[in-house]
């Protein structure tokens, strides 16, 4: 063991000027809450659900708000973890037989989270616009048809968000290849000499 002041330098830990995290050691944390509200909002725009034969019409509208934080964070270059914690509303519209008008409403999901991976695990909270019968059998409806849909589709997201390795930009797309200089024969190509 080298006496104090005495250490390899190779072995002594400094502070970098140019910050950089070499070979991804410490802790490293990229969002990705844009990333996943854009596949809520994919997972709950205008979706029918089916009554099982009953008479009327229940949609999915839009998830209209999706609150809190998702990320990736990274140790040591290669272990990942997702961290998730997020609310949402989503908006819902059901066309009863023999009614004027649709009855409308929302479904709040108070906590989707990293830590919840059963059913059980998620609050879900039915709510509908206004008072009377048609309202009743609507939410009634929603929370016999549309709530085990919902929670299937966040806890397929889970399964997915799992296995999320990068986050992506913030429109979506993946990150460009760099062209290749090489041609099919193995050789540079003649443009690039």
């Amino acid at each position: 063991m080298a006496r104090l002041g005495e250490g390899d330098p190779r072995w002594i830990v400094t502070a970098r000027d140019d910050g950089h995290n070499v070979n991804g050691w410490h802790w490293e944390e990229k969002s990705i809450l844009g990333q996943v509200k854009a596949r809520l909002t994919d997972l709950f725009d205008n979706v029918p659900l089916d009554l099982e034969g009953q008479p009327g019409a229940l949609l999915l509208r839009a998830c209209t708000s999706i609150t809190g934080e998702a990320a990736i964070t990274k140790r040591k270059g290669n272990k990942k973890l997702v961290i998730y914690d997020l609310s949402l509303v989503i908006d819902w519209e059901a066309t009863l037989v023999g009614s004027e008008k649709p009855v409308k409403g929302t479904v709040k999901v108070e906590e989707f989270s990293a830590c919840s991976e059963e059913e059980s695990d998620y609050v879900v909270e039915t709510t509908v616009v206004g008072t009377g019968t048609e309202q009743d059998t609507a939410k009634r409806l929603m929370d016999l048809h549309g709530k085990p849909v919902i929670l299937q589709r966040l806890l397929s997201l889970a399964q997915e968000l799992k296995t999320v390795d990068q986050p992506q930009d913030p429109q979506g797309s993946q990150p460009q290849a760099e062209p290749s200089s090489v041609d099919g024969t193995g050789e540079p190509d003649a443009a690039q000499q």
